[in-house]
């Protein structure tokens, strides 16, 4: 519903970031995937995000992603997705526990505070006021 309040394009970017975002977290949350394939799975997901920014896409909704990218060149890093696999990988590990608030707020911040960099370029904000609440 949100995004019928933005601009079309910026519509368009933010699915095209929910539907990466919510793929690389599917792979993680598999329940009925073994560790190993996840890690696997991640590694492939790595790979092909360095692909779509090197214009190498693998299906339309890379391309989604890569056109949102090149959209937003220059304010819309590559960091907050690599920090968000980063995030993930964290997560396929067996016994992953949290040891303390640093912890926490590392993870926090790859997991979750990752999409709001992701979209505070897309909502054309001031970045040096928004990051911080962003993430």
């Amino acid at each position: 519903f949100a995004s019928k309040l933005l601009p079309p394009a910026t519509a368009k970017d933010a699915s095209a970031l929910y539907a990466w975002c919510r793929r690389l977290d599917e792979i993680t949350d598999d329940a009925d995937t073994d560790l190993v394939t996840i890690q696997q799975r991640l590694a492939e997901w790595d790979d092909r995000f360095d692909a779509l920014c090197d214009g190498r896409p693998v299906d339309g909704m890379d391309a989604a992603l890569a056109q949102c990218l090149q959209r937003n060149e220059g304010s819309l890093t590559e960091q907050p997705f690599q920090d968000m696999i980063a995030g993930m990988k964290s997560d396929a590990v067996d016994g992953r526990t949290v040891e303390n608030i640093d912890e926490l707020e590392v993870y926090a911040y790859r997991v979750a505070g990752t999409v709001g960099l992701m979209l505070l370029p897309l909502l054309d904000a001031d970045m040096d006021r928004a990051r911080t609440p962003a993430i």
